[in-house]
């Protein structure tokens, strides 16, 4: 039902409005609502015909003048026509497209004794000056994606995910939990053989000056590559647990990791040695964990309560709560050039924050149809990809895009690899069975 209530003003609390007149097979209608006070501009909103019938309402809630109705009745579907439902916006003269011709035409003058319908033979002038927004469906903007593993034959991992990470410019780098490591290339995955560690891998990072960094299920931090061996490097002190996220500096020229361990401590290693940021905690982190390095000196992490963020910034630590649902958590964080911290929950809430302290709603559940897992950029917009091989495409001039599904189990971990899309993801009803697809889009992003 659409509820016209306080859209428009009304000329008395006691408004009815009348049975539309015969729709005779319409597929939609516009309805302009036209008030006696010319400063407030006419509304007009479209709607499609359901079951023969229209479901405006009008309601009571203002009373600043009566109101001309013009209904406009079409045969073809509100999407033939190119528009939307709900309220449709109006530009100046020039800048948009005028109401879809074809029409049949009714005015109708509410009163407190109800609508009369009159048919009209001819457009009144105030309809033919009307424009509004050109607006392009989802079609004409969002991509659709094309899914090709690279190895059809032979998935990618038997024990499940650890990590998935750039490596150069013409690789990734994948860990399992088993310890094993794949280098992923358009060519394909090939294993990679490194000096043997205490524990496998979990985590990786880079930094600007070249250095690659890694922290292993005990605990213990190394630098190097596994091409070339792996060194020990400082290791923070336990409590650290097995799982941990990792984010090294993108730009700068000092030496910058951050990390977060499942047993909840936070901390900093400025290329010597580590600090320690936030504690350890009782509760672990389970597969909810993320950091995000931001600039210099300041970072983001999940929070263990899952409903808030840490934020380190210039040597102090400060929490942002997000999530006032007990039901809902925080799920994953990242920083986005243009969008500054972008983190999102498992009910579908995502946020950005261009400072990390100020965050305002990207979008809402009701809009996003999957648990986010991963998040990256997407040309000028964002892809969000996660449970149920679920995608969806955020563009800043149009919105959330539907969502798509691959077709393929949980999307661990998405990145660009040059203008190659990578997804490492679970295999549908295969238990831990990991895969690295290409993930192609019918248009440039």
């Amino acid at each position: 039902m659409v509820l016209l209530a306080a859209l428009f003003a009304c000329a008395d609390p006691t408004l009815v409005v009348r049975p539309f007149p015969p729709l005779d097979g319409a597929r939609s209608a516009i309805l302009v609502i036209s008030r006696a006070e010319p400063r407030l501009g006419p509304i007009v909103i479209a709607d499609e015909v359901s079951d023969g019938r229209l479901s405006w309402e009008f309601t009571d809630e203002e009373e600043q003048g009566a109101l001309t109705l013009d209904l406009l009745l079409y045969d073809a579907s509100l999407s033939g026509l190119g528009l939307f439902p709900g309220q449709q916006n109006l530009v100046p003269a020039g800048s948009g497209r005028r109401l879809p011709r074809g029409a049949r035409l009714f005015r109708g003058a509410s009163t407190t004794n109800g609508s009369e319908w009159e048919p009209l033979t001819t457009w009144p002038g105030e309809l033919e000056a009307l424009q509004i927004e050109e607006r392009r469906l989802p079609s004409d903007l969002c991509p659709t994606f094309r899914m090709t593993p690279l190895d059809p034959a032979k998935p990618l991992s038997p024990s499940g995910f650890a990590f998935f990470a750039p490596y150069d410019d013409a690789r990734a780098i994948f860990g399992a939990p088993d310890g094993s490591l794949h280098f992923i290339s358009a060519a394909g995955a090939t294993l990679a053989t490194h000096s043997s560690t205490a524990a496998p891998l979990r985590s990786a990072a880079q930094t600007p000056d070249g250095a690659r960094w890694w922290l292993s299920t005990d605990g213990r931090f190394f630098g190097g590559d596994p091409e070339r061996g792996l060194a020990p490097a400082p290791s923070i002190p336990p409590p650290t647990l097995n799982r941990s996220w990792m984010a090294g500096a993108s730009s700068g020229e000092t030496t910058e990791v951050f990390a977060l361990f499942e047993s909840q401590k936070f901390a900093r290693f400025d290329g010597a040695q580590w600090t320690e940021l936030s504690p350890a905690r009782a509760n672990r982190l389970d597969d909810r964990g993320g950091v995000a390095w931001i600039e210099p000196g300041h970072a983001a992490a999940l929070n263990d309560d899952s409903q808030s963020v840490i934020i380190y910034r210039g040597g102090r630590v400060d929490r942002r709560n997000l999530v006032n649902n007990a039901n809902d958590e925080l799920r994953t964080l990242v920083h986005v050039p243009g969008y500054g911290l972008v983190v999102a929950s498992v009910r579908g809430y995502i946020w950005s924050a261009q400072d990390s302290l100020s965050f305002e709603p990207l979008a809402i559940s009701s809009q996003v149809d999957l648990v986010v897992r991963t998040i990256l950029p997407f040309g000028p917009g964002l892809l969000f990809a996660g449970n149920d091989g679920l995608v969806q495409v955020y563009l800043p001039d149009y919105g959330l895009c539907p969502t798509e599904s691959l077709g393929t189990g949980r999307i661990e971990r998405a990145l660009w690899l040059g203008e190659q899309l990578l997804i490492a993801h679970d295999l549908v009803n295969q238990g831990d069975v990991i895969d690295v697809s290409i993930l192609v889009p019918d248009r440039a992003p």
